[in-house]
């Protein structure tokens, strides 16, 4: 049995099929290659609980808070979605 926010990896969708869907950009890695490891998280908290929910290769939906955008990096995300137009902070 799959946790929700594991299922969607089992499906193994390509980046490039999230990037269509979103109508978004990337700005690093492969849009050919597949979400096939992790889970789907929405960081809306802030990144000292965060630290315990990621892991790697997890599939991470945040805003423009630099924070947050930095704790899913160094929780190793195999993939983070910044949204609303936000920047991606250096």
């Amino acid at each position: 049995m799959y946790t929700t926010a594991a299922f969607f990896s089992k499906a193994c969708t390509q980046y490039a099929n999230i990037i269509e869907t979103l109508e978004g950009a990337i700005f690093v890695g492969d849009e050919k290659a597949y979400f096939d490891k992790g889970k789907v998280l929405i960081a809306a908290a802030n990144p000292d609980m965060m630290e315990y929910y990621i892991e790697e290769n997890d599939l991470v939906i945040l805003g423009n808070r630099y924070e947050s955008q930095l704790c899913a990096i160094e929780m190793k995300a195999g993939c983070i979605i910044v949204c609303e137009g936000a920047p991606v902070s250096k």
